[in-house]
């Protein structure tokens, strides 16, 4: 393998959200306004993360026919399809058989960690790396969707060995319930895909994928423009974050005001990968690709890359750029651009937020265990009053610390950060309901 190299990558629970921070979306959660339209991709075989095409057009009543395996970006409902409130969506897709493949073309440690986050620690310990296909992560719905190779019988036996338990059926799938690495889950099985879920919805939201799938509920790529413009833009990848950018959203730059949504995508060669960005802006914004590709390439998490291009296709701005392969990194503010910078590795770690009565409690959910004098919770633009160096010197998982945010607005920012030597990270990120 590669030389292994200084850099950071960031936990499932807040990757999709601090790596959107780049490109000015600071919060994956906020009003959904999308209007939907009857955009559609290209028909593809299914092996990548482009969605195939459908004729549901913008039917949102759940009348859809049922999907299969192949196709787990139709396993995501809207918004509106989970019974509690989740306002904007965010989602990682990855072909997991294409990134292992080019394992030894990463550096040293890439892969797991990249796998791991997209996983999270509960699935990355119960299926094999071997056995492990294709992934959709829906992150603020703290849900997993993970095809495999293995059978159902096979996964059962996996996950009543972890310990939990078989407790129902919902049409064809097995559900089952239990805590997986001290954090309470709930599990679905059906030909050979898992749906997991863990927080005080994980059943509900596994409910909802599994109508997604079943065509009871309408689904997002059908159904959200906004976002099905930003998947078409980018088109086929291996390596896909999406997240869409609600209405009256702040953004860091005026090259993303009025952006409703955003992409990026990775293809990964031996020696270069390419990544592909695409905005897409709300109607009647005229966009202007060379003030968003100077805001972008001036980010150094942008820096590493080369060979940069830009093009208008309807309302989106495409940029599309390259980088050597053993020096990828997931963008995230601060972190890609690190050759022979120094710096010491964050930790991977999965952290939950949980809402109610003007109260926040953050839980450690699966990971690493981290240094607490190493992190710093911030609520808006300032250090919250409760930290959990407070109540810790080690977090690690199953350990949580509750704040009053009574007096913060609707939609303020919520950030766990975390500080090394030569290092910064945004480990997860939140907004207050």
């Amino acid at each position: 393998m590669k030389e292994t190299s200084r850099r950071r990558l960031l936990a499932a629970t807040g990757a999709a959200a601090a790596s959107f921070s780049l490109a000015g979306c600071s919060s994956d959660q906020g009003t959904d306004e999308s209007t939907p339209t009857d955009t559609q991709a290209p028909s593809t075989d299914g092996t990548t993360t482009q969605e195939p095409t459908t004729d549901e057009g913008t039917d949102t009543s759940g009348s859809g026919e049922p999907v299969g395996a192949d196709q787990l970006a139709r396993w995501i409902p809207v918004t509106d399809g989970f019974e509690f409130d989740l306002q904007a969506t965010s989602y990682y897709e990855a072909d997991l058989t294409a990134l292992a493949e080019h394992e030894d073309d990463f550096y040293d440690g890439t892969f797991e960690r990249v796998t791991r986050s997209l996983l999270g620690a509960e699935l990355a310990d119960l299926v094999p790396s071997d056995r492990r296909e294709h992934v959709v992560q829906i992150v603020p719905a703290f849900t997993i969707v993970l095809r495999t190779s293995m059978n159902d019988d096979e996964l059962a036996t996996v996950l009543t060995d972890a310990g939990l338990s078989e407790t129902t059926t919902r049409g064809d799938a097995t559900i089952y319930e239990g805590s997986v690495n001290s954090t309470p889950s709930t599990v679905a099985v059906v030909d050979g895909v898992v749906v997991q879920s863990f927080s005080s919805n994980a059943s509900s939201a596994v409910e909802a994928v599994l109508a997604a799938r079943s065509g009871e509920t309408a689904r997002l790529l059908s159904n959200n423009g906004e976002v099905r413009s930003v998947v078409d833009a980018v088109g086929e990848t291996e390596l896909l974050v999406v997240a869409e950018r609600p209405e009256g959203n702040t953004a860091n730059d005026p090259s993303l005001e009025d952006s409703s949504a955003i992409g990026y995508g990775w293809e990964f060669e031996a020696d270069r990968s390419d990544i592909a960005i695409a905005v897409t802006y709300t109607e009647g914004r005229t966009a202007d690709e060379s003030a968003l590709a100077d805001y972008l390439t001036g980010q150094a998490a942008f820096s590493d890359y080369s060979n940069v291009q830009t093009s208008v296709e309807g309302r989106s701005v495409l940029l599309r750029a390259d980088i050597a392969t053993d020096e990828f990194d997931l963008l995230s503010a601060g972190t890609p651009g690190e050759s022979g910078s120094g710096g010491t590795a964050a930790p991977a770690v999965q952290f939950v937020f949980e809402f109610d009565a003007g109260t926040m409690t953050i839980a450690h959910d699966g990971g690493d265990a981290v240094t607490t004098s190493n992190l710093t919770l911030i609520i808006g633009e300032t250090p919250a009053d409760v930290q959990f160096a407070d109540e810790y010197d080690e977090l690690q998982a199953g350990d949580s610390i509750s704040v009053d945010i009574s007096g913060f607005d609707s939609g303020t920012d919520v950030f766990v950060t975390w500080s090394g030597e030569g290092s910064t990270a945004v480990l997860a990120q939140s907004s207050v309901p």
